[in-house]
């Protein structure tokens, strides 16, 4: 999955290990999604979501409805509002029309997004070493 959102293991998407429910690019689900697994999917959803866990839009994917989830990534077509308790990535090819809101909020270039972005204030200080860029670190 690391080919959607760029290098392997620099993004989330690569921390999540497992999605214990998967919608494929040929299934179409309506209605309200609850619940504290990960979701990716493929296929076409219109409806809501309140998730504990992450959501995976993959390239194929379709939503039309609001999305909350502690993490979203968006490869596909969102119609609606995102919100992410914890973060929010929308990789290139990505397309969503509505409103983002998140701690933490990326969008590659070559995402289109028509809309508005809240970034909420974290509740404690996000720290991370940069390591895009960076030179090498000896040995190595």
């Amino acid at each position: 999955m690391g080919d959607l959102f760029g290098k392997k293991e620099r993004r989330s998407i690569d921390k999540v290990k497992d999605f214990g429910t998967l919608v494929g690019a040929e299934s179409h689900f309506s209605g309200t999604l609850k619940g504290k697994d990960n979701y990716a999917i493929y296929g076409s959803v219109e409806g809501d979501c309140d998730l504990s866990g992450a959501l995976l839009l993959g390239p194929s994917g379709r939503w039309k409805g609001n999305i909350t989830a502690a993490v979203v990534f968006i490869a596909g077509e969102v119609e609606g509002n995102i919100t992410a308790r914890e973060k929010l990535e929308i990789a290139p090819g990505a397309r969503v029309k509505g409103n983002l809101s998140s701690v933490s909020i990326a969008i590659a270039d070559g995402a289109v997004f028509e809309g508005e972005v809240k970034m909420a204030k974290a509740e404690q200080p996000i720290q991370y070493a940069e390591r895009r860029g960076a030179a090498p670190a000896e040995g190595n």
